[in-house]
């Protein structure tokens, strides 16, 4: 692994060797469960219906558990950059800019950013903890994923190749002031083009089982889509938390068998989790609404750029388990022209899991909207 300093110097490299592969023995696993929190979840992927009265577009029915969100307006701006996953970090919420610079004002392919909010996000004070200057757009890597487990802060680096390919695991034990890089990377596997974490409570707390999530859309890149009809959505994969440094402990959601989840080690048997047949998808960031049951997975509307942060569009959607069925709460092909919405979408947007009511109904809703870290209240209108 290589690690770097607070500004991107190279401190020191440690060479480590991890084998992705396992045994033909170990190559399925099956599980009951694919972090269900509901006893009623579903084991199997939904498909679209055809019918979507409220929201043309959408790949999902609408919800009948979240109808609608009642959007604030944009309330705060903080920095400049794009992507801006986030995660419950100890007492603070961190970030992850994409190019821009953050809020340093340099240029940077990636800037690690802390936030201390004292309880209230719209007066929150932002500290920058890390840059990697590595280049512009495709040629750097950027964070697309966060979480913090054990005090550690994990990151899901994209772009480990300069052609906007391939993905690598990074982490760092002193709060996101020095980062090390796993020597194995997903490039090869044809997947986890833009990976991301399933966030949980503090410090991962909060999940149903010992695993860590990951999703992604099913292609090498960052930039777009796969062609291929029978690879346009998301795949899930899993690992233990305990294991989360070793690649070869990593397993793909390989579909269903007998009303359990199935498990691969191999990446050519992974099976869609979402589908995107009806608008395809790219960019997305997923939490976990404790109080609602929920998960919330805000995903880009793929129009034909990855650049969303001005103009485009977003969904969201909602599901009792990471399998479906899901169901959609929001979208909007046009953002800026969304009578409820009217900024520009972004191309990263979540709702952090630490700025959530006791009951999962009043949410705070970040997003790389405008090229800045935009913050807006969130309120879900639940169905009868």
């Amino acid at each position: 692994m290589i690690m770097f300093s607070r500004r991107g110097a190279r401190l020191a490299v440690l060479c480590v060797i991890v084998a992705v592969g396992v045994s033909s023995a170990e190559a399925l696993e099956h599980d009951p469960a694919a972090a269900g929190h509901d006893r009623d979840r579903s084991t199997t992927p939904a498909t679209p219906s055809g019918l979507f009265p409220r929201f043309p577009g959408a790949n999902y029915p609408n919800s009948t558990s979240i109808t609608g969100i009642d959007w604030g307006p944009p309330l705060r701006r903080i920095g400049c950059g794009d992507n801006l996953p986030v995660t419950w970090a100890g007492d603070s919420v961190v970030a992850a800019f994409g190019d821009c610079g953050g809020l340093t004002g340099n240029p940077a392919s990636t800037t690690v950013t802390r936030i201390t909010d004292r309880g209230d996000p719209l007066t929150a004070e932002a500290s920058t903890e890390w840059q990697l200057r590595e280049g512009k757009g495709q040629a750097g890597r950027k964070i697309s994923g966060l979480i913090s487990l054990h005090r550690t802060l994990y990151a899901l680096f994209r772009n480990a190749n300069a052609n906007g390919t391939g993905s690598q695991l990074g982490w760092s034990t002193d709060g996101g002031a020095t980062w090390a890089f796993a020597a194995w990377t997903w490039e090869s596997t044809g997947t986890l083009g833009y990976p991301t974490f399933v966030n949980y409570g503090r410090d991962g707390t909060g999940s149903a089982d010992p695993f860590v999530y990951i999703v992604s859309p099913d292609s090498p890149s960052a930039y777009t889509p796969s062609v291929e009809p029978a690879r346009q959505g998301m795949v899930l994969v899993r690992v233990p938390a305990s294991r989360i440094r070793d690649g070869s402990a990593y397993r793909y959601f390989a579909g269903t068998a007998h009303g359990q989840a199935i498990w691969s080690n191999d990446p050519g048997r992974r099976a869609l989790v979402f589908r995107c047949q009806v608008t395809r998808c790219l960019r997305s960031q997923i939490s976990y609404d404790t109080g609602l049951h929920r998960y919330l997975w805000w995903q880009q509307a793929y129009l034909g750029s990855p650049d969303t942060r001005w103009s485009g569009g977003f969904g969201v959607y909602e599901a009792p388990s990471l399998l479906g069925p899901w169901r959609t709460v929001y979208f909007t092909r046009d953002a800026v022209k969304d009578a409820s919405f009217r900024d520009g979408p972004g191309d990263g947007g979540s709702f952090p899991t630490k700025w959530m009511s006791a009951d999962g109904e009043s949410l705070y809703f970040v997003c790389s909207c405008e090229n800045a870290f935009t913050i807006r209240r969130a309120v879900l209108t639940l169905g009868s």
